[in-house]
């Protein structure tokens, strides 16, 4: 009996348990496949790497020409694949080499191009009116797309035959303008083009704007207010004749003003930045340009000639009367940046908790009501609200851009 109890014990898995255990395991990778999926992962991993490069042959690419004053030669509208850094030819690629080793430390290739010949993985065109750079991962994965400004914005040709074309950005307040009756002139347009285009390459400004609107171009108040970024602004009062297609835009000290869609409370504390760029001084006093909250807690506001508030509703007074750039940045608690008249300097007040109420231009919402408690009849071509910023990142193009109008 013992013999055979022992015999028994030593009795091996069934067939059926050895399925079972099979089947279990097989299970057990399944999920762990689907759920981890490797080979999604480390096709992810290379889509990143092609967004890197591409970003990285735009900003170079960016920075050439404003060295050398034009893009490498070779580059057309239609796209080319740029050749391998390895390549002993170039011949049917677009070369950038002459980017090595001022603008790049060598030219990108494909994650997965692991030979010495032909192209990169990468297709650039430009547009050489409007200073666009596109470029294209030719192999991108999972279905992914990886471009940017593809395609490029369409060529217009003017009754002189002349080509132009625009910044995406500009063509498509250009668009919604002319689809109001208001079609911008193409020497305005260019103006306005070249303006956005020279904001765009400062290098993290163009980030900062959340709202800008140019008043150029326009003769009606639909038109005008068209943004070139940001919700559109409304408006109360304000007719056609209160725009200047040269000039922009005026108030009328007493009852007009812009409705910009923002309040204190669209951004942080101390992470904001309002400025204008006036053509024509105002006449009223006193005449606020912008503002919110009036002068209670944590208002901000700019006074012509007076006065600014920052998050405080202690004022910190000022006197300009110079035409130019004025505005406000804050991007700490314990100082801001002020521009009067496009000079920049740094006034130390500690901020507060942020008003609440809209953000007007041409006026300033109250500190206990969003009814205006002040206004101006200042005139003013730009008009930008955002994150903290460098202010003086706007006088070069500004100036440009007036210049630009004045010789029309």
């Amino acid at each position: 009996m013992k013999q055979k109890d022992i015999v028994k014990q030593k009795k091996g898995f069934t067939l059926l348990e050895v399925l079972l255990v099979l089947a279990l395991v097989g299970l057990l990778l399944a999920i762990t496949l689907v759920t981890f999926d490797p080979i999604g992962q480390i096709a992810e991993a290379r889509n990143n790497q092609r967004n890197t490069d591409i970003l990285r042959i735009e900003s170079a690419l960016t920075q050439y020409r404003l060295q050398e004053g034009s893009y490498p030669t070779g580059i057309t509208r239609n796209h080319q694949e740029i050749c391998d850094p390895d390549a002993s030819t170039c011949a049917g690629y677009i070369d950038l080499s002459s980017l090595v080793p001022t603008y790049l430390n060598l030219i990108p290739q494909d994650p997965e191009d692991d030979d010495n010949t032909g192209g990169s993985g990468y297709s650039i065109a430009v547009d050489n009116n409007a200073n666009i750079v596109s470029l294209i991962a030719l192999r991108a994965e999972s279905s992914t797309s990886i471009a940017i400004n593809n395609p490029l914005p369409p060529e217009v040709v003017t009754p002189g035959g002349a080509t132009i074309s625009y910044d995406p950005d500009v063509q498509a307040m250009m668009d919604a303008r002319a689809s109001l009756g208001d079609p911008v002139p193409t020497a305005y347009a260019q103006a306005i083009n070249d303006y956005v285009v020279t904001l765009k390459e400062t290098p993290g400004m163009w980030d900062t704007i959340t709202q800008l609107v140019v008043f150029a171009g326009a003769t009606t108040v639909n038109g005008g207010l068209v943004p070139i970024k940001g919700i559109t602004p409304t408006h109360v009062g304000l007719v056609a004749g209160d725009f200047n297609i040269k000039t922009g835009v005026r108030g009328n000290g007493t009852s007009k003003y812009i409705i910009t869609g923002y309040t204190g409370s669209s951004f942080g504390q101390d992470n904001l930045h309002t400025y204008v760029l006036t053509t024509g001084a105002p006449t009223n006093n006193p005449s606020v340009l912008f503002g919110n909250g009036g002068f209670g807690n944590g208002s901000w506001s700019l006074a012509w000639n007076q006065l600014t508030r920052s998050r405080n509703s202690a004022s910190q007074a000022f006197s300009s009367t110079s035409l130019g750039g004025y505005g406000i940045s804050r991007g700490v608690s314990g100082n801001y940046q002020r521009m009067l008249g496009d000079v920049v300097t740094t006034q130390t007040q500690a901020s507060q908790s942020s008003s609440t109420r809209p953000f007007y231009v041409l006026a300033r919402s109250g500190s206990s009501s969003n009814a205006p408690d002040s206004y101006s009849d200042v005139r003013i071509l730009v008009w930008a609200i955002g994150s903290a910023t460098t202010l003086s990142n706007y006088t070069a193009p500004g100036n440009a851009l007036q210049a630009a109008l004045d010789a029309i």
